[in-house]
Formats: structure tokens, C-alpha cells, sequence
């Protein structure tokens, strides 16, 4: 029994017991997906707790971001790393506590999938050889058992000598005419083609929703950063719909629930533990602040004889870039004539004529 087995086994109960109550494959997923939420909830509540302290400490961290604004060298970088690191460790807080649920989750997720793709094993509870025999009879895969149940389903007759088939019940796959266990494509698979295209849909909307309650927390964000947001935005619901179209249509309705109840657990936690906003006269005082500490960190011996094309450089008066700056050459000085020294001169002048 491999990795994913061993996690899929414990939840192969619970699946059946939801085929028990709802005996339909659409139905029973819709179930399943719902428990599997329930019994995850407390890291997402984790997630989210640590989602308002960051966004308590996104002011101040705008502020550091804004006084080292320019300035790219890597011992300037390293010393705003190092203060964001402080300022996160002091209040708590950190950006990768909110990717330790997901990394809980993700071979969770692995083994449900496992789950839901093979229910001649864990619904029926045929065996392997069972199931190859199935596979070797319909010519299909045994990586594929909801698509060898559409097979079982179209002629009982002709596998009905293998061990287990003609006892085991068979899951219910069909929804409005066609089969959960087809493999969605643009022709030939009537309605199913929508269930690629909801994935889309389902995924690019919960990402959206996720945006807007999150949207306390981008303050400050460079152009770069929100440009990568918005490709992300496109990217995986694209990359979603791709797999929806390669695997079969039980497995993107699956993800469909997943995607629909998660977006629920976000709003509701997003109104039941709230993240702070921030007022108009709040973030006028985070510019008054700014300008403090703009004018705090600069030398203007430097700046004035620094030349206008060069990059901004760091903090510090030396570091290891600054003997690469073009430096401006001041204009020499007129030097001023002093009244009192050219009169002096003048008499002398004088009594030598004399």
C-alpha cells in the first residue's frame, strides 16, 4: 500500500457511508466534499488568524518598504529583510504560517483525489487483479476505474465472469443522460463540456473573493507584484480547466464542490473573524509619518554631488557598490576679492612711484 493509499484508506469509510445515504456518484461527492471541508476548517481558521496579524503590521511594513524605496544594492535589501523579519517575529506573525495549512492539506487533497478517481477499489472494494481484468476486458486503464465502470455499466454480461464484478454494486455515474466516467471534449460528450469550463469559472471567481477580503493586506504592493497577481488570477483557473479536460467528468465535478465550498468557508470566516481596515485619516497619518522618515536617512553633501543619472545606492555612506557611482564634479569656486587686501596693494603701488 503506497502514500496515497494509506491516506485515501481511512476516508474510503467515510465515502461510502456518504454513497449510503445519497446513492447517486454526483450526490455522494457533493457530501464527501462537504466533510472533508468541515474536517479541515481548523486550519483554515489558523489561516486566517494569521492573515489578520499580517494585516496589522502591513502599515508598518509600508513604511519600512517606502524608506528604503530605491534602493537595491544587497546590503540595503538585507537590512529591510531584516527589520520586516523583526517587526513580524515581534508581533507573531509570519507570511509562511499561512502556507503550513496548505502544506497540511496538499497530501490530503492527493489522497481524496485517489479517493474519488477509483471507486472500483475503495467503493466497491474489487481487487487488483479484479480490476486489471476489468481494464484488460474493456481495454481501457486502471488508472482510469470510473471510465472502466462506464464500460461495466454498457455490458454487465461481458464481465460478469470476473471475481467480485457480479456482486459488487456498481455506482451510480449518469447525470442527465450521460456518464460522470467520461473524459470531457468539445465534441461528442454533450453537457459535459461545461463541467471543464465551471472549473474555470468556479476557480477564477473564488480567487476573486479571495482578493477582495484579502485586499487590506496589499497595501504598498510594487507594479510587478500586481501584475504577477493578475496573471496568477488567469494562470491556475486555465491550468484547472486543462486537467478537467484530461480526467474524467466525476473528478471536475469534484473539484467544482471543493472550489465552490471553499469560497464559502473564506466569506464566512472573512465576516466571522474580520481582517482590520484602515480610515482615510489613518493612512494620512502613515504619509505624514513618511515624510518624517524620508528626510531622516539622508546625507545632502551626498546627494548634491551625486550625478542625476546615477541609480539610488544604499543606506550606508560605503558599501560595495558605491565605488561604481558617477560622481558630478562641482564647479570651482570664484574666489571673492577682499576690499581691504586690494586697497593695501593700491598704496604700495603708489609710494613706489613716488
Amino acid at each position: 500500500m503506497g502514500f496515497l493509499e494509506i491516506i485515501a484508506w481511512p476516508f474510503s469509510f467515510v465515502f461510502r457511508f456518504c454513497y449510503w445515504i445519497i446513492p447517486h456518484y454526483a450526490g455522494a461527492l457533493l457530501l464527501f466534499a462537504l466533510f472533508v471541508k468541515i474536517l479541515l476548517l481548523p486550519l483554515g481558521i489558523k489561516q486566517q488568524k494569521n492573515q489578520i496579524k499580517m494585516a496589522k503590521l502591513r502599515p508598518q511594513i509600508f513604511l519600512i518598504e517606502k524608506k528604503y524605496a530605491g534602493r537595491n544594492d544587497q546590503v540595503t535589501l538585507r537590512k529591510k529583510q531584516q527589520e520586516i523579519m523583526d517587526l513580524q517575529t515581534q508581533a507573531g506573525a509570519s507570511p509562511w504560517a499561512g502556507c503550513l495549512p496548505l502544506l497540511i492539506q496538499l497530501p490530503v487533497i492527493m489522497g481524496l483525489y485517489e479517493l474519488v478517481r477509483n471507486p472500483l477499489t475503495w467503493l466497491c472494494k474489487l481487487s487488483e487483479d479484479a480490476v486489471a481484468a476489468i481494464a484488460g476486458v474493456a481495454g481501457g486503464s486502471v488508472e482510469n476505474e470510473i471510465g472502466l465502470i462506464a464500460s461495466i455499466t454498457a455490458n454487465p454480461s461481458a464481465f460478469a465472469h470476473i471475481d467480485g464484478v457480479a456482486n459488487a454494486e456498481m455506482p451510480n455515474l449518469m447525470m442527465f443522460g450521460k456518464s460522470l466516467g467520461i473524459d470531457p471534449n468539445i465534441t461528442g460528450t454533450g453537457w459535459l463540456v461545461l463541467i471543464p469550463i465551471l472549473v474555470f469559472v468556479t476557480s477564477f471567481a473564488s480567487m476573486k473573493i479571495t482578493r477582495r477580503f484579502m485586499a487590506n493586506t496589499q497595501i504598498g504592493q510594487t507594479p510587478d507584484q500586481q501584475t504577477s497577481m493578475k496573471i496568477m488570477d488567469f494562470a491556475m483557473p486555465l491550468l484547472s480547466m486543462y486537467f478537467a479536460f484530461t480526467f474524467s467528468a466525476a473528478l471536475g465535478l469534484y473539484w467544482i464542490y471543493q472550489t465552490v465550498l471553499g469560497a464559502i468557508q473564506s466569506v464566512i470566516l472573512a465576516y466571522a473573524m474580520p481582517l482590520p481596515k484602515y480610515t482615510d485619516e489613518e493612512l494620512k497619518m502613515m504619509q505624514k509619518e513618511m515624510k518624517k522618515n524620508r528626510g531622516a536617512y539622508s546625507d545632502p553633501n551626498r546627494v548634491t554631488c551625486r550625478d542625476d543619472s546615477a541609480p539610488v545606492r544604499s543606506l550606508h555612506y560605503i558599501d560595495e557598490d558605491d565605488d561604481d557611482v558617477p560622481v558630478r564634479q562641482l564647479p570651482p569656486q570664484r574666489k571673492t576679492p577682499n576690499k581691504n587686501v586690494g586697497q593695501a596693494k593700491m598704496k604700495n603701488d603708489t609710494n613706489r612711484k613716488k
